[in-house]
């Protein structure tokens, strides 16, 4: 149950990042892009390829460590009950 929801995280984080970092590379280091200078464009689009490589996993991560904690203080409520 725990790598399905953190699967499904995963899923719909990299569909919402994939369309911001998509515009946002594209607006600001696009090939016909001028709204930064030419050395900045490349590290934009490096950035933006580790936001949306990192972000799904970090989101993903976030799940599956709080799924841990809530089936841990539930064994341990059945417990002292």
């Amino acid at each position: 149950m725990r790598g399905v929801l953190a699967f499904v995280v995963w899923i719909l984080c990299m569909m919402v990042l994939a369309a911001v970092c998509l515009f946002a590379m594209v607006v600001l280091a696009g090939p016909h892009s001028s709204l930064l200078p030419g050395w900045a464009q490349p590290v934009v689009l490096i950035l933006g390829w580790l936001v949306l490589a990192g972000g799904g996993v970090w989101l993903g991560r976030v799940v599956w460590r709080r799924i841990v904690r809530r089936e841990r203080s539930a064994v341990s409520g059945a417990v002292e009950s």
